[in-house]
């Protein structure tokens, strides 16, 4: 028999009415004989109304998508309908399982026969004998609802497979059924009380599902505090989520793990729209227990399946959390200074917790994110120094120092809370600065070599650890650059390049010359500062190895030495223009003959300085290094 697609059903009326030549009349598809047809229809329609114990929901589900797309009449499709939603096994308020697998099934249904049409009846009528049959069953709100989730779950099918002709008609279809599953979401959850646990889970997934379809409008209209309480507890703490932990095979195949993004945004949705603050409080704590315990149900040395569902959990949290920091940009939020503060601690906390994921698989292309990171870190900064200082103390005390690097747990803990403190050290008072930020950095600065392997983590955490220090390098510490900087200049320079990529030099390098060049306070508090930090690193490049590698991938520095010379031609932005002559010569005395470090340094003056040192510099090159080497 012939399996027509969406475009074969366009012409399904020419081919009908077109006659064919006696030679190819044998070809022609002799269809279903009319009591057959009839026999089908009956035995299903006897199998949907049997109370067989036998006939399990997926059973008679299996059975309506094989039979369903092959009916040609559609008074036959509005029977099977009616059927379908009067059966007992299919609808068992007490099983969630088989319950939700109507909207699989329905799905299913409607895909297949979207897909791969047989030539009977057309689409329009089937998709008018189903949905007439669901409008007009006295069926309770919840079964519908079901029903009609799954239909609307083929709408992208539909998409991919319209006929022009139709679309409109489709469109007004969907449209109708989205706007009265809508009604019967709402209804239900209005119920919420007295509909039991199993029909409330059903609720959330039909709503995670139906979202995407609905209008800003719909959005709006919906009860988001109810919403929110049965979400996060569905999620976080019912054995039908993530609370229930098993084999990752079983946990993949869980309906509320199937569809967590959907679920995710639906939480943001109510974040957004806003909820009161002790909803809001009572669902922040809930997801902040179970991101607590969530390394000790799951061991992260498992098997890549465990990572696919760590994954997919740390995208749900995240997205669950922008709609709090979405809500927290809001000036008529209405939250007041402590609220806020709050909120923004158990959401970093979260994350905190949750880093050892992020460690794993990176943030390319996930850019939610770092909106909620900074959105909260920057509003905790601005309200509240207490709680921010409070909330670092509080990492600290969560990270085992003893077990670092060796384990990726703890380290990434550590991880986030150095970067956490990069941010602070900007603004925090200096009393916490050194009785607690400064202990704690230091610790990672002087940590020994670990064996090699752990060495990728060691040099994060490390590097990490110069950043905040580095972030420190600012106007209001003045007095303390002034007394440190060569000091620190030997610490760095001791760790390139075991510890420390070339990168990171340049950047330390860098931020020390900048901290203590003119016109910055420290320069005037110590004027020698300038000329020991540019002097101990020349002298470190004149004895360093000419053929020692550089371990690193890319385009940059080959050997250690190149390194240092790159870092030394990046200074020359901030050394004054009296001096920077006899800089500009130094730097070439160790360019000379490399033409990697030769073209660094015409790169150098040629884009990286300001108008009055690129004029000395452009001079200089001209007079000196184009008679040598016809660079210009």
């Amino acid at each position: 028999m012939y399996r027509l697609g969406a475009q074969g059903r366009a012409l399904q009326k020419q081919l009908a009415s077109q006659t064919y030549p006696a030679s190819v009349s044998s070809l022609v598809p002799q269809r279903l004989s009319q009591s057959k047809e009839h026999q089908e229809v009956q035995l299903l329609l006897s199998i949907l109304n049997s109370r067989d114990d036998s006939h399990t929901a997926e059973l008679l589900l299996s059975y309506a998508v094989h039979y369903f797309p092959r009916l040609k009449n559609e008074h036959d499709v509005q029977s099977l309908t009616i059927a379908l939603l009067s059966n007992d096994h299919l609808f068992n308020r007490l099983n969630f399982d088989e319950c939700y697998l109507v909207i699989e099934g329905i799905k299913a249904m409607f895909d297949h026969k979207i897909r791969v049409s047989q030539p009977s009846l057309p689409l329009t009528k089937f998709y008018h004998g189903f949905l007439t049959a669901v409008y007009d069953h006295p069926a309770e709100d919840w079964k519908k609802m079901l029903v009609l989730t799954g239909v609307l779950l083929s709408k992208p099918t539909f998409q991919d497979h319209a006929v022009p002709e139709t679309r409109g008609y489709f469109e007004q279809c969907y449209e109708r059924s989205i706007q009265l599953n809508h009604e019967l979401i709402t209804r239900c959850l209005r119920n919420s009380p007295v509909n039991g646990f199993e029909i409330n889970s059903l609720v959330s997934i039909a709503l995670a599902c139906s979202l995407i379809s609905f209008t800003g409008a719909q959005r709006r209209r919906l009860p988001h505090e109810t919403i929110m309480i049965q979400v996060i507890d569905l999620v976080f703490v019912s054995p039908l989520g993530l609370a229930n932990i098993g084999p990752i095979d079983d946990m993949l195949k869980r309906p509320v793990v199937k569809h967590l993004s959907r679920l995710a945004f639906l939480v943001e949705n109510c974040f957004v729209n806003g909820v009161k603050y002790p909803v809001m409080d009572g669902a922040l704590t809930v997801m902040l227990d179970f991101a607590f315990t969530l390394h000790q149900k799951l061991p992260i040395e498992g098997q890549a399946q465990t990572w696919d569902l760590l994954k997919s959990i740390l995208f749900g949290v995240v997205i669950m959390l922008q709609g709090f920091a979405s809500f927290s940009l809001n000036l008529y939020n209405g939250l007041k200074t402590d609220e806020y503060s709050i909120l923004s601690t158990k959401a970093i906390k979260i994350l905190f917790f949750l880093n050892f994921i992020l460690e794993k698989i990176g943030t390319g292309g996930f850019q939610a994110y770092n909106f909620v990171l900074l959105t909260t870190i920057d509003g905790l900064f601005q309200y509240s120094n207490r709680a921010a200082e409070q909330l670092g103390t509080y990492m600290i005390s969560h990270c085992s120092l003893n077990n670092i690097p060796s384990s990726h747990y703890e380290s990434s803990k550590a991880l986030f809370t150095i970067n956490y403190f990069e941010h602070f050290t900007k603004s925090c008072p200096h009393s916490y600065h050194d009785s607690t930020i400064a202990p704690f950095i230091n610790h990672f600065i002087k940590m020994p070599s670990p064996p090699q392997s752990h060495s990728a983590t060691y040099r994060s955490l490390i590097e990490a650890a110069h950043s905040v220090i580095l972030a420190t390098f600012t106007p209001r510490n003045a007095a303390i650059i002034a007394t440190m900087a060569t000091s620190y200049l030997h610490t760095v320079l001791s760790q390139y390049p075991t510890c420390l990529s070339s990168q990171q030099l340049n950047i330390a390098v860098e931020s020390i010359t900048r901290a203590v060049a003119p016109p910055s306070e420290a320069y005037y508090l110590n004027r020698d500062n300038l000329r020991e930090v540019l002097h101990t690193l020349y002298i470190t490049i004149i004895n360093s190895s000419c053929s020692e590698p550089l371990n690193e991938q890319g385009k940059g520095p080959k050997t250690v030495r190149q390194g240092l010379i790159c870092a030394l031609i990046g200074t020359l932005t901030y050394i004054p223009v009296e001096i920077l002559e006899n800089w500009l010569n130094n730097c070439w005395e160790l360019c000379v003959g490399d033409k990697y470090l030769e073209l660094q340094l015409w790169k150098q003056i040629s884009e990286g300085l300001d108008m009055q040192r690129g004029s000395i510099g452009v001079r200089w090159w001209c007079a000196k290094a184009a008679g040598d080497r016809q660079k210009l």
